[in-house]
This record gives C-alpha cells, structure tokens and sequence, in this order.
C-alpha cells in the first residue's frame, strides 16, 4: 500500500520536486517561514524514513483541507487519513467494476470532520475526465433491455422514489440533512442491487443510471450541508456510474454539478475544465442544462479576471432561458422558470463581486436578498440558505451590516438548525464584526442552532 502522503500528492497530479515547492510556498504564505523545496524531503517523508517537521504538516494540512486542530491531535501520518477519505478509489479504472467499487465506497457513512477542501484537482482531475469521456465514447447508448419479472417492480420503485428526491431542489419542507438520510438510504439500496446482480445483469445499466441519479442528489444535498468533499466524492462516484451506464445526459449533469462546487472552493480552471467536459460528453444537451453551463462559465470567466467573456456567458444564459418554453409538461414550468431567474441574478452578482465591483454586485443581489427573506407560503429550496450566505459577503463588503445580520437570522429561521458546515461558513464571515451589536445578536443565534 502506497503511504498516504503519496496518495494526497497523486489526487493533486504533481511529481516530487512540485509538491515539494507548493508545501514550501504554502509555508511561507502562512506565516511559518522560509522552507527548502527539495525532491528529496518529500522523497523521505513518503518512503516512511522520517516524519515532517510540524509546520510542514500544518501548511500541507492547508493543501488538503485539514484542521490544524486535528494535526496536532493525531500526530503524522493519522491525520493524512482525514484528507485520503477514499482517495486510493480515484485510481479505480473506468470500467464497470471499477464503477461499482467506488459506489460502494460512497455507501458508507462519513465519519469525522470534513475537509473544507476538494480532493481531485488540476492534473488528476484532468486525467479522470478524460478516462471518463473515453469511457462514454466507446460506449454507445443503447436501448434499455427487458428486465426480469422479479426484478421490474423493484426498479420502478426506485425510480419512482429517486424522482421524488430530484424534485425537492426546487421547494421541500424537509431539511437539507433529512432529505440526505433519505437520498443515501435509496443510494445504498441501489448500490446493493448492483453488487449483488453482478455487472452483466439485464438490469446493470438502469441500476448504474439510477446509482449516478442517487449520487447527484446527494451530491447536491453535500452542498446544501456546507460539506463540499462530501459532494465531491458523491459526485465523482455519478460520473463514473453514468459512464459505466453509457449515459452522456447523465455524466454531463455531474460533470456541471461537480463545476459549482469548484467555482464555490476549489480552482476556477478546474471549474472550466469540467464545463468543457460537460459539453463534450453532451453536445445536444438540454436547455436547462445549457443555461446552467453558460451560468457556470460566466462565473468562472469572472473569476479569471475575463470580464467581457463573462459577460457574455451570462447573456448566453439569459437568452437561453428566454428561449426555453415554459409548460406544465414542458422543460420549465412557471416554477422552475422563477427559479432559474433568481439564479441569473445570483449568477450576475457573483460574476461582479469576482470582477471587484460589489456595488455592482449589490444590485444584482438585493431582489434576491428581498425574495429569500420575504414571507413565503411555499417551502424554501434545500439551497437558500447557501444562496444567504453569498448575498452576505457582498452586503457585508458594502458595510450594510444590519441586512447581513438579517440573511443570518432568516437562513437559521428558514432552515430550523443550520447544517455544522454552512454555520461554520456564516460564523466565519460574521466574527469580525461581532463587536456590532446586530452582528452579535446574529451570531448567538447561529450558536443557538447547533456546536460552534
């Protein structure tokens, strides 16, 4: 078995001498001094002859999204296991087994705090999508074999269920951490048939459809949690299962689902990696898929500083959603429309506050800030309380202090006990300005909620 600092050095796809020269610079960006970038260092740390100093393991706990609390806990190298979760997976081949290995892995319950980082970035990640788009294009899509008898009624049981999961992102009364118990549960079930009928069962490819459909919305569901790595494994785990079904539709939707998250905390050319993929795994994608990528590139151009290139991505969007008809048995219905309409607002304010201009931004998220914290007599989407928490960094950047605190006290009100990871994320932005009493107030009423 490979040390586990082999296996976090191989998910971000860099040799030696380069994670020698990251960790270093992360050192020095951290405050903890100059630090020799030597092949050699990492050479040794690997092979098990020594342990890092321990500064160097805090600033690659800062790489891979470990607390510094937990390296002084565990001591080197148990911490390195938080970051690893079920990164020796990654490595799995793009085959049918392999797809159900990593389903399998995403089966069990995750123990432990989350890192705050992505685990598959840059080289790595690159190399999975190419696997994965290679995968699909050898895999023609075929028409769904007659299942057995004993087998159809259990099926159709799923994919009523699991379409009634795929609904509740636009409006569930359910909390984001019940609707996630039952999205894995029906993971689990769906991973358990597929294991146990074997690969080339007639019921294997709706069974690895319905895994990469389960995996989404539990991807989705992560990111509703605030736990970003959580997703990311859900969502890497769907795009394998939708390869392995031969369903490009379906690796597309993970392949842009798994693009937000990197816009939210990981790299932007990750991000426009992932949107490119996307659009190759499914050139004739749907409209709304179609406004969802344009709104996911103009955020990621933003974030690269490509401000005309942006702004064009963004009217793409606009005049894809324009164009999409609205009918109750159509692509959008009023609902979903609605909804789609707020998320070009966000989209606009959060291309904004990359360029720097959060007045700009402000403008863009004032309606949504309005129709979020405004009564309402239908349930709130899974992710409101993740749409608050962007509208406070640009209100927060324009000093308008009492409508941030508001966004907080309507996310926890909204969400009746907000999930560990987002009320971190909603402390962190509000504590340095908790000398103001309206802040203050809103921060006990985060700590109310739940464990600081």
């Amino acid at each position: 078995m490979a040390h586990p600092l082999t296996l976090l050095r191989a998910t971000l796809g860099l040799s030696q001498p380069e994670y020698a020269r990251l960790v270093a610079r992360t050192h020095s960006n951290l405050g903890l001094g100059a630090m020799a970038a030597r092949r050699e260092k990492v050479s040794r740390w690997e092979s098990g002859r020594i342990a890092p100093e321990f500064t160097a393991q805090l600033a690659m706990a800062h790489l891979h999204g470990v607390p510094a609390a937990e390296v002084r806990r565990l001591g080197w190298p148990y911490w390195t296991h938080l970051a690893i979760q079920d990164t020796v997976l990654l490595e799995q081949p793009y085959t049918r087994e392999g797809a159900t290995t990593v389903l399998a892995s995403t089966t069990q319950p995750t123990r432990g705090p989350q890192p705050r980082a992505l685990v598959l970035r840059g080289a790595a990640l690159a190399g999975q999508l190419r696997d994965a788009l290679a995968r699909l294009a050898g895999s023609p899509s075929q028409p769904p074999r007659p299942l057995p008898e004993e087998m159809a009624g259990c099926v159709a049981g799923i994919e009523a269920r699991v379409g009634a999961l795929e609904a509740q992102e636009h409006g569930t009364l359910l909390s984001p951490a019940g609707l996630y118990a039952a999205a894995h549960a029906e993971h689990r079930l769906v991973v358990s048939l597929l294991t146990r009928t074997g690969h080339d069962h007639p019921a294997a490819p709706q069974l690895f459809a319905l895994a990469a459909r389960t995996a989404m919305v539990c991807g989705w569901l992560g990111g509703a949690l605030g736990e970003a790595a959580r997703a990311e494994r859900h969502i890497l785990a769907g795009i394998r299962a939708a390869a392995a079904a031969g369903r490009p539709s379906l690796a597309a939707r993970a392949m842009a689902q798994l693009a937000r998250h990197h816009l939210v905390v990981g790299e932007a050319n990750d991000a426009m990696l992932l949107i490119h993929a996307a659009r190759s795994a499914d050139p004739r994608t749907s409209e709304v898929a179609t406004v969802a990528l344009h709104n996911f590139e103009a955020v990621t151009l933003a974030r690269l500083g490509r401000a005309r290139t942006a702004a064009a991505a963004l009217e793409n969007a606009g005049q894809c959603l324009a164009d999409t008809p609205t009918a109750a048995d159509g692509p959008l219905s009023d609902g979903h429309r609605l909804g789609y309409q707020l998320y070009l607002s966000a989209t606009a304010g959060a291309m904004w506050w990359y360029l720097d201009e959060p007045r700009k931004a402000g403008q863009c998220f004032s309606p949504i800030t309005e129709f979020l914290l405004a009564p309402h007599t239908t349930a709130p989407l899974a992710r409101t309380a993740v749409w608050l928490l962007y509208t406070i960094d640009t209100h927060l950047a324009l000093g308008e202090l009492d409508v941030a605190a508001e966004a907080a006290h309507q996310a926890v009100d909204l969400s009746g006990t907000l999930p560990p990871g987002l009320a971190r994320e909603y402390r962190r932005r509000l504590a340095p300005h908790q000398h103001e009493p309206i802040v203050h107030r809103a921060l006990d009423h985060l700590n109310d909620t739940g464990p600081v």
